[in-house]
C-alpha cells in the first residue's frame, strides 16, 4: 500500500484536486441538486405570478382597444335589417323628396377576405349640387347604409335631353363577419 508521506507534493495535489471533484459531484448530487431545481422552480412560478398579476390591466386594454376599433368600423357593418333593399328604399325616398333622378343601383358586388365579406355598392343620381349634397350626407351621417367610401361630382353631356346634367357617383361599402362554416348567409352586425 501506498504511504501518504513519502509521496511528492505534486502526486498529493493531484490526489487532493481529485478527491475534491469527486466530493463537489457526490455533494451536487445529494443536497446541492435539489436546491438548484427548486430555485429554477421558484423563478418559474415568481415569472407566472407576475404574469398572473398583470393579467387583468392587459386584458382591461384589449377590451378598450377592441371597443375602439368596433367604433371604427361599426360605420362599415351592415345591418341585418338595413341591407341593399333598405339603400334603395333611403335613396329613392329622398330622390323623390328633392327632384333627383336615380340612375344607377345595381346589385352589390362582393369581395371575400379570410374574416369578413366586403360588399361595393355604386350609385349614381343625378340633381341639382345642392340636393346631391344634402343626399351624400344623408348617407355618412344619418342613415346606416354603410360606409361611403368614394364619391364624385361629374358634369356628363346627356345626349338623349341635349344637355349638360350634374351626376353623384358614390361608392358605399359594408363589412359582413365571415361565419365559420363559410356560407353566403353570414352574420351581418
Amino acid at each position: 500500500m501506498m504511504n501518504w508521506n513519502n509521496l511528492s507534493y505534486k502526486v498529493k495535489n493531484k490526489y487532493l484536486i481529485a478527491g475534491g471533484a469527486f466530493f463537489l459531484v457526490i455533494a451536487y448530487l445529494l443536497a446541492f441538486n435539489k436546491t438548484v431545481e427548486l430555485y429554477l422552480f421558484s423563478k418559474d412560478q415568481k415569472a407566472k405570478l407576475i404574469h398572473a398579476k398583470e393579467a387583468p390591466e392587459k386584458r382591461r386594454l384589449m377590451e378598450i382597444k377592441s371597443n375602439a376599433l368596433k367604433e371604427k368600423l361599426s360605420s362599415y357593418f351592415a345591418d341585418s335589417l338595413k341591407d341593399q333593399g333598405h339603400l334603395l328604399e333611403v335613396v329613392s325616398i329622398f330622390c323623390s323628396k328633392n327632384n333627383l333622378l336615380l340612375q344607377e343601383l345595381p346589385n352589390e358586388e362582393f369581395y371575400e377576405d379570410k374574416e369578413f365579406i366586403i360588399g361595393t355598392t355604386k350609385i349614381k343620381v343625378e340633381g341639382h349640387f345642392t340636393d346631391l349634397l344634402k343626399l351624400l350626407y344623408l348617407l355618412e351621417q344619418k342613415e346606416a347604409v354603410g360606409r361611403v367610401s368614394s364619391s364624385s361630382f361629374d358634369m356628363i353631356y346627356d345626349n338623349k335631353r341635349k344637355k349638360k346634367v350634374l351626376v353623384l357617383t358614390m361608392y358605399i361599402q359594408t363589412l359582413k363577419i365571415k361565419l365559420k362554416n363559410n356560407k353566403k348567409d353570414d352574420a351581418k352586425i
